[in-house]
Order: C-alpha cells, then sequence, then structure tokens
C-alpha cells in the first residue's frame, strides 16, 4: 500500500496507527476501528526517515543500511511498514532504488506500507494492479485506487 498526502496531512498518524492496529490485533486484544481485517505477520518492522545521521554515513545511507538489515533477516510473512525514506536523496534515484527494494520485499512473501512523497513512485503503483494507493489532495479529499 502506497500512501501520499501534502505535508501534514496525517500520513504518520496513519502509519503509526495502522502499526498499532496490527500490533493489537496480533496479540489478540480489540482493535478500536469501525472495522478492521488482516492476517497474522510473523513479525512487523517500522523504518522511519532519520533527521540526522552519524559522522560516518549521510542520511540516505543510514536509511538504507536499516533495509538492509530488515532484508537480512530473511523475511517471510511479515509486514514492512516505510515511513517516507529516501527523502534526502534525488527523487528519481529514490524512487527508483525504493520501488526496486518493494519489488524484492513483495517477491519474498512480504507486505508492505509506504508513506512517501515521492510523486513518480506513487504514480507508478497506481498502475499496478495489486498494489492500494492512497491519495489526499489539498481539500483533503481521499481517493483510493
Amino acid at each position: 500500500m502506497v500512501i501520499s498526502e501534502p505535508n501534514s496531512a496525517g500520513k504518520t498518524v496513519f502509519l503509526r496507527a495502522a502499526a498499532v492496529a496490527q500490533l493489537l490485533f496480533q496479540a489478540g486484544l480489540p482493535v478500536i476501528a469501525k472495522s478492521f481485517s488482516s492476517k497474522i505477520y510473523s513479525g512487523f518492522f517500522y523504518i522511519y526517515s532519520s533527521s540526522e545521521s552519524n559522522n560516518l554515513s549521510g542520511r540516505f545511507e543510514a536509511e538504507a543500511a536499516r533495509i538492509a538489515s530488515f532484508l537480512e533477516l530473511k523475511p517471510d510473512n511479515m509486514l514492512l511498514l516505510l515511513n517516507e525514506p529516501f527523502q534526502s536523496t534525488l527523487f528519481r534515484e529514490g524512487e527508483e532504488k525504493l520501488y526496486d527494494i518493494l519489488e524484492c520485499v513483495s517477491k519474498i512473501n512480504n507486505d508492505w506500507i509506504l508513506v512517501t512523497h515521492l510523486g513518480g513512485l506513487v504514480e507508478r503503483y497506481k498502475k499496478h494492479s495489486n498494489t492500494a494507493s492512497i491519495t489526499v489532495n489539498s481539500d483533503h479529499k481521499i481517493n483510493v485506487n
């Protein structure tokens, strides 16, 4: 699932709410929602955008390393939650790298939810028949593809 909205529209809040709902569901606790449907995952992994970098690498490298650590787990039936990764690099380059990563994650039996401003990636997934795309325009009208 790809989620794209203007700044301050609630993308991160939505992603965190989805994570909490999944955690409650997997623990056998009630999920506070009008309706909720999911499957049981063997685990989930939250990758967030980092505004800080350490002395050895930049922000892009730090985010790529977090994604690599997820893939090193040899994940199977896991949920990957991504909060605006690769925002610090060129949009085109970030879109291409992220698309390749998400295709790999999907092929090895995992699901993902991505929050992003990368418009080219959003458009690419809108054409994807198996990927839900949620966008919110400036009037806060929700479009689901």
